[in-house]
């Protein structure tokens, strides 16, 4: 992670993260905002300060483009990702929700079944859009921020109602 060490400070990266430019940069409570923070926060604190943030990044690209020096931060912050998971820094129930969420992602079939279960699933906790709380060990991501509420119809089956519409 030493490429970090060249960063400018020019926010480049916050300002077109998908994530960061939702949430704003201080969102976590650490001095360096934004992906590449994340990076110089695990570099100046160790990885266990960042393990909350080691997944906040879609990994899109959009900030190595950005950025002037060129760092290649989706490959750093894959690295991180790597070292929080091989040292089980993270909670026990968050890495088992990560490894059933890869397994998902992995299959369409399941992918599908999952969303529509979403869906029900969210009823008691959704309110105009979004969730606020969520029960037993997942109050730790609802206790600070809303999640947006599971579409009513995925891109999948929106697509397929559009194309039963064509003429």
């Amino acid at each position: 992670m030493r490429e970090a060490l060249s960063c400018l400070r020019c926010g480049a990266c916050l300002n077109v993260c998908p994530v960061y430019r939702q949430i704003g940069g201080h969102a976590y409570g650490h001095t360096y905002p934004g992906p590449i923070g994340i990076l110089l926060t695990a570099m100046l604190e160790g990885a266990p300060a960042v393990k909350d943030l080691a997944h906040a990044s879609t990994l899109c690209g959009a900030c190595a483009e950005a950025c002037p020096v060129r760092i290649d931060i989706p490959r750093m912050l894959i690295e991180l990702r790597r070292e929080v998971d091989d040292t089980k820094i993270a909670p026990w129930a968050e890495r088992v929700a990560f490894k059933l969420l890869a397994r998902l992602l992995r299959h369409p079939g399941l992918y599908r079944l999952a969303a529509r279960a979403g869906r029900v699933l969210q009823r008691p906790f959704a309110t105009e859009g979004t969730v606020s709380r969520l029960p037993f060990f997942f109050d730790e991501w609802t206790r600070t921020r809303d999640l947006p509420a599971v579409a009513a119809r995925t891109f999948q089956e929106r697509w397929a109602s559009e194309k039963d519409l064509r003429p």
